[in-house]
């Protein structure tokens, strides 16, 4: 897993870098000072998992965070802050986890690892896919509903529950995260993948978990000639908060983080020339 490390004290840093190397699977790819050099670092390089503070000098964590989603990153973000109030506007940049300091072994080790599993968990439904690809494709259910539920209800318990939250409790004993948990067992079960086939020029298939909309390949296209979000959401008359949802899901089903690897996909899978 690569980490990048985002905080104003150079004693942060250290200190981070002494807890990471303790850890298996991880290494520090990055380690910045302030947002700027941050942000420019993490759109060039391949990045899991970002650590940072909330207040910094120019640009906080959480205005660090929003562009790296207005862009389209979905590398999880952890904020390791002093303050315990940005809580809830941490979760409204998809904050993976929100962690006050004083930082200790324990805290960070149990963020670190429950990423790793969900990493590997990843890792094993691509193969999976591979395997079942290889083998011809499957008609099977998938059940959107149930996982849109339990996401929906896990957000609701984090907001009426994040002082526990934030305050050091581990984030998967809330009622909520174990109904995501069962939600995405269920996602990754070969009885509820449903696969999509599509022809381009008739010389192979295209084949994806869940097919793209007709919203989602407009605005693939639209990425595809180099448009920002702003601009996406102007040529279709939607907000960018839309957009951004958009390319949530499109991400999410094309398996890539950020836009340059939606492209690649999107010509592998011949959806683009």
């Amino acid at each position: 897993m690569k980490i990048v490390i985002v905080d104003d004290e150079k004693a942060m840093h250290l200190i981070m870098r002494r807890m990471l190397g303790k850890i298996e699977e991880v290494e520090v790819v990055g380690s910045f000072l302030e947002t700027m050099s941050a942000y420019s670092f993490v759109e060039n390089h391949e990045v899991d998992l970002v650590l940072v503070d909330i207040s910094m000098p120019r640009e906080s964590g959480i205005e660090f965070a929003q562009r790296l989603r207005e862009r389209g990153e979905h590398m999880k973000i952890v904020f390791v802050t002093s303050h315990k109030e940005y809580a809830l506007s941490a979760f409204d940049v998809y904050a993976y986890d929100y962690i006050v300091k004083p930082l200790t072994q324990d805290r960070l080790l149990r963020t670190i690892q429950r990423a790793l599993t969900e990493q590997s968990n990843e890792g094993t439904q691509m193969d999976r896919r591979s395997v079942t690809l290889a083998a011809g494709p499957v008609e099977t259910k998938y059940d959107f509903e149930r996982t849109n539920l339990a996401q929906q209800e896990l957000r609701t318990d984090l907001m009426e529950n994040w002082p526990d939250w934030i305050e050091g409790g581990d984030l998967t004993n809330k009622p909520g995260y174990q109904k995501l948990n069962d939600a995405n067992q269920l996602m990754n079960s070969p009885e509820h993948m449903e696969f999509h086939l599509a022809k381009d020029t008739g010389d192979a298939l295209q084949v994806l978990v869940d097919p793209l909309t007709n919203r989602e390949t407009e605005i693939l296209l639209a990425l595809a000639e180099g448009l920002s979000n702003k601009e996406i959401a102007d040529r279709f008359l939607l907000t960018e908060g839309t957009v951004k949802n958009h390319l949530y899901n499109l991400y999410s089903k094309l398996s890539v983080k950020r836009r340059a690897q939606a492209i690649k996909r999107a010509r592998e899978l011949r959806i683009l020339r």
